[in-house]
């Protein structure tokens, strides 16, 4: 029977500076947040730290060799904007200004919630021949 192993790579190799610095600060943010917002003590009265134990090894480290740059764009939408339609028309336009400014399809990614938000992106994209980048779905 094998056992599962979790090992935390605290050294990241691929990324450029800027996207594990922007990492390393939302996600240390965001644990910080999310765990204030959670109760304080569990049912039984102990510490509840259960957000700041899961990200406790979140923050990497850069080798000295980690080459500058690297573009990080966040877009948080309001409910009212929450609709395919609008959010992918938005990604086609930041698509746009990326190329227009000589960024190669190669050099980006896009991050979404789940498979099937990827997969409908991904098909939006190909439908409006816009070339097709790197699509990472969450979940």
């Amino acid at each position: 029977k094998e056992a599962i192993r979790t090992e935390t790579l605290d050294i990241n190799r691929r990324s450029k500076k800027n996207i594990v610095e922007f990492n390393n600060r939302f996600f240390s943010i965001a644990a910080e947040i999310l765990q204030s917002d959670l109760k304080n003590e569990t049912a039984e009265g102990e510490p509840n730290d259960s957000v700041t134990a899961l990200y406790q090894d979140i923050v990497q480290q850069l080798p000295e060799t980690t080459p500058e740059g690297g573009y990080v764009r966040l877009n948080l939408l309001t409910a009212d904007e929450n609709e395919r339609e609008y959010i992918f028309n938005s990604v086609v336009s930041v698509l746009k200004e990326l190329q227009d400014k000589g960024c190669s399809p190669a050099d980006i990614a896009i991050l979404t919630r789940n498979k099937k938000e990827g997969k409908e992106l991904a098909e939006y994209l190909l439908e409006y021949r816009v070339p097709v980048y790197r699509i990472f779905p969450g979940g």
